[in-house]
């Protein structure tokens, strides 16, 4: 069995347990054994067979949840960073929390999430991958925080529903001096400063 047959929602907070493993799906993924209790939520365990504890992860690794059928996403706070290509492809995803912890967010992490609509950065990151949000067509709005320093080659290239990427805090002309400015974007007019 593979991940892509799991979840409708994944949570990764330490609190949410699995009580049975009646009707449970299993999967193995880099190292780690993942339940699906068909409740909703997921719990991890080591190749010892011990449930992780998972505030000790403190990164989201490359491709972890490449073309999962996961549809949201809630992100402990000990995560740092999330690896290039980790949600690429998840094609049900339609929500995702990202918690102020994460600093950096990978190339192409979200590429190909065709069911997300919307999502806000948090305050907390400092720099966006390449491709990060490409082919995203269902993503409407974009929230950019002003701790954003550096946004990767195309980030939103192909998302063909983006009708508003929201700089914070940032003048049009501080995000026009952006290097690799507009993103991938090839109405200039959706970008807005506030």
């Amino acid at each position: 069995m593979t991940i892509n047959e799991l979840h409708i929602q994944l949570d990764l907070q330490p609190e949410n347990r699995i009580d049975t493993l009646r009707d449970v799906a299993m999967s193995f993924r880099k190292g780690y054994l993942f339940v699906d209790s068909n409740d909703g939520h997921c719990c991890l365990f080591n190749e010892n067979g011990n449930e992780d504890n998972i505030k000790r992860l403190t990164k989201i690794n490359n491709v972890l949840f490449y073309n999962s059928n996961i549809e949201s996403i809630v992100i402990p706070d000990s995560i740092k960073s999330i690896g290039d290509g980790a949600f690429a492809e998840c094609k049900s995803l339609k929500s995702i929390k990202i918690p102020n912890s994460v600093k950096n967010i990978g190339h192409g992490a979200f590429k190909y999430c065709i069911s997300l609509t919307s999502i806000a950065i948090p305050d907390s990151i400092e720099s966006i991958g390449h491709y990060i949000f490409a082919y995203c067509k269902n993503l409407t709005s974009i929230e950019i925080p002003d701790s954003v320093e550096m946004i990767g080659h195309r980030a939103c290239w192909n998302c063909e529903k983006l009708k508003s990427l929201i700089f914070k805090g940032k003048t049009i002309d501080q995000v026009k001096a952006m290097e690799n400015y507009p993103f991938g974007i090839e109405d200039e007019s959706i970008i807005r400063c506030c």
